[in-house]
């Protein structure tokens, strides 16, 4: 419990304990009144936070109905213990006076605390709900903050590409006399250029762009590091169902494995799968590490697209990044 809801807690009970006190006093002046306030509302105290910070937290949700029942019920029986524990237990040893006569019956007990122990059981709840509701109303809006700003970035990282894609063009023609590779190299740049300026309405691609996407990418990587470049790219696609993704949701993933992993390592190749069965897309990328940091901003790519994620799907997506023995892994399962 943070500092700021705990003196709150502290100022809201010690309202409560005054006007409780006041209000057996005004009743009669007897001492034994008091008394009677320190047990009830040490009662209600502990049975207050046993339903706020155990009971509901731990059972309104996931189908646990008669768990939380259970607890309520709980919750009640701890009001009347600790109030009868203290009257009818202590406080005759300690002040020669008790608030039942003795024998009393324990049903007499759990009957005759219904109006002083449900209250506090129903204020805990509204206590706790309301909370829940005011912190999802804020993790909802910083939610949306972040989306934003990744959404800002990613337009940063086209850099114009209008610019870009048409000054390719003349690179082309002026590379297509020199040589077959480098004006490959530049179409396939461009191709990849202009895919990033695509815009249809539901704001997705085919997958299978994406995946040529990719493909494109590995290429350009390819020409620069040939012959010692190995990496494993494969596409499943049942075709039943034509998948629709975000753009470049993909491929930072790859541009980490390439910035920090190791592509020359034959017997350790950087892994890329990607499958679709049905409306469900799964993405993995493995990679040896690379000893050596290569690039300062590491990891930047992959906030900015777990951002989209949340935005983007939220609820549909799990997104698993792992690195152990020396090797880097990433699993993203989509529901489109």
């Amino acid at each position: 419990m943070k500092l700021k809801t705990l003196l709150v807690h502290i100022a809201c009970w010690l309202v409560l304990f005054l006007y409780f006190l006041t209000a057996w006093l005004i009743e009669s002046n007897e001492h034994f009144y008091i008394w009677l306030d320190v047990s009830m509302n040490l009662a209600r105290v502990i049975q207050f936070y046993f339903c706020y910070l155990l009971v509901y937290p731990r059972f309104y949700q996931y189908n646990r109905g008669w768990e939380l029942v259970l607890g309520i019920v709980a919750a009640y029986v701890l009001f009347v213990v600790v109030r009868t524990g203290l009257e009818e237990g202590i406080y005759p040893k300690l002040l020669n006076v008790s608030n039942y006569a003795p024998g009393t019956p324990i049903r007499v007990f759990l009957i005759d605390n219904l109006y002083y122990g449900l209250p506090f059981i129903l204020i805990a709840a509204a206590v706790f709900f309301t909370q829940k509701a005011l912190q999802g109303k804020k993790y909802n809006a910083q939610l949306r903050a972040e989306a934003q700003k990744a959404e800002l970035a990613f337009l940063h990282a086209q850099i114009n590409p209008h610019f870009l894609f048409n000054t390719l063009n003349y690179m082309y023609s002026l590379a297509l006399p020199v040589s077959d590779k480098l004006s490959k190299a530049i179409t396939d740049l461009g191709e990849m250029m202009q895919y990033s300026l695509q815009q249809n309405e539901d704001g997705k691609v085919d997958l299978d762009s994406e995946y040529e996407y990719i493909e494109s990418y590995i290429n350009l990587f390819n020409i620069r590091f040939e012959p010692n470049f190995f990496v494993k790219l494969t596409f499943e696609e049942d075709g039943i169902v034509r998948p629709r993704i975000a753009p470049l949701l993909l491929i930072p993933f790859v541009e980490n494995a390439f910035k920090h992993g190791v592509v020359n390592d034959h017997e350790h190749p950087i892994t890329i799968n990607l499958t679709a069965k049905g409306k469900k897309v799964h993405f993995s990328v493995h990679n040896k590490i690379h000893q050596l940091q290569k690039d300062a901003s590491s990891g930047i790519g992959i906030v900015n697209v777990q951002k989209r994620l949340l935005l983007l799907y939220p609820g549909k997506h799990v997104l698993q990044i792992k690195e152990e023995n020396g090797f880097y892994s990433t699993e993203l399962e989509l529901e489109v």
